[in-house]
Order: structure tokens, then C-alpha cells, then sequence
């Protein structure tokens, strides 16, 4: 009698769950002028991050600031890269503090459990094409962010797709740190650059 009503109730339970609807994407053409665009302003962050490794992923915002992650999994290290004039500078990430080292602590061990729970970032489902969003999105706003990853030199996926997003087309987890971190070292920048003006009078 107990085998039997547990076996109702796992027919009950499996009607009510729904499988993942598969996410439909929505691309540019590959010679579209955005797509040239993100490609070129993208190009010399990727071309001085293969000089280290061939596989990478990066997100950048406004074609100047970039948050890469360099190498694969349990060996990710983390940079953070400026295009200025076409010269670029890069630090690396998860390394400086504002003003408050706990907070900076924090902060650092929150982001670290989201990249260990996007597990290998090479080995996602990644849908092809240049995608600019999703058929069935219901949520987006913010600044439009470009990202990319590569896997020994071949590109897995580039997208163009505002800050906040869902569905995503990639690993919430990835995207999550990735983002989090790019704003983060953005505001070390500015911050930096307050105390130097400040100095100046």
C-alpha cells in the first residue's frame, strides 16, 4: 500500500513537471555592422590575452573596459583590461580593494562561489552566432555588454545583450561574476581617479 501511493505520488509530481524549454535565440548576420563593430573594438584585448592562452572569455562595456577570464577550469586567473587609443593596459582582477579590505573579502568570496558553480565555462551548451537576445525574454534592461569565449583559439559563442537579462543564453553563474567583476574593477578606476583629481588642487 506504501509503495503504492508513493508510486501515485511521483505521477502526480512528474506531470507537474515542465522540461526546459530550449532557449530561441536571436542572431545578427555575421557581416551586420555591430557584429564588425564589438569584433573590431574586442579584437586587441583578445590578440594581448592569447599571448597568455588560447582560451578565454571576456565581457566588455562601452568598447574600453573588459573583465576577462584567462585558462581553464580550477586554473582561472582573472584580469582586468582598458582600451585607451588603441593601447591596452590590464591589471589583474580580484586583487584591489576601494577602501574597505573586508568588504573587498566579501565581495571576493561571493564571486569566487559563483565562478565554481559555473563549473567548466568551455563545456557550456553555448549556441552559435552573434546573439543580441532571446524570443522569449522577460526580463532586460541596463548598459549593452559584448561577451565572448574562445576554446583553444575557436570561438564558442559572442553575444551583445543588455547588463540584466533573463533568459540568458549562457550560464547565469558565469555571467553573474563576470559582470559583477568588470563593474567592480570600474569602480576601483574611478574611484583612483577622484583621489588623483583631488590631489591636484
Amino acid at each position: 500500500m506504501v509503495r503504492l501511493f508513493i508510486l501515485f505520488a511521483l505521477i502526480i509530481c512528474a506531470q507537474h513537471i515542465k522540461a526546459k524549454e530550449p532557449v530561441a535565440v536571436i542572431r545578427l548576420e555575421e557581416r551586420d555592422s555591430v557584429v564588425l563593430h564589438c569584433r573590431q573594438k574586442a579584437n586587441p584585448i583578445v590578440s594581448e590575452f592569447f599571448k597568455l592562452d588560447s582560451s578565454i572569455a571576456l565581457v566588455g562595456i562601452n568598447d574600453t573596459s573588459y573583465f576577462v577570464i584567462v585558462g581553464k577550469q580550477y586554473d582561472y586567473k582573472f584580469y582586468y583590461a582598458v582600451v585607451n587609443n588603441g593601447v591596452v593596459s590590464v591589471r589583474e582582477g580580484l586583487k584591489t580593494h576601494l577602501w574597505n579590505p573586508r568588504k573587498f573579502k566579501k565581495h571576493k568570496r561571493k564571486c569566487l562561489r559563483k565562478i565554481q558553480k559555473a563549473g567548466d565555462i568551455y563545456a557550456y551548451p553555448y549556441e552559435t552566432g552573434f546573439i543580441i537576445g532571446v524570443k522569449n525574454c522577460e526580463e532586460q534592461y541596463g548598459n549593452n555588454v559584448y561577451f565572448t569565449i574562445y576554446k583553444h583559439g575557436v570561438m564558442l559563442t559572442e553575444c551583445r545583450l543588455p547588463i540584466v537579462y533573463n533568459p540568458k543564453p549562457i550560464d547565469s553563474n558565469l555571467w553573474g561574476f563576470m559582470i559583477d567583476n568588470l563593474l567592480y574593477e570600474m569602480c576601483i578606476d574611478t574611484y583612483s581617479q577622484v583621489k588623483l583629481n583631488k590631489r591636484s588642487f
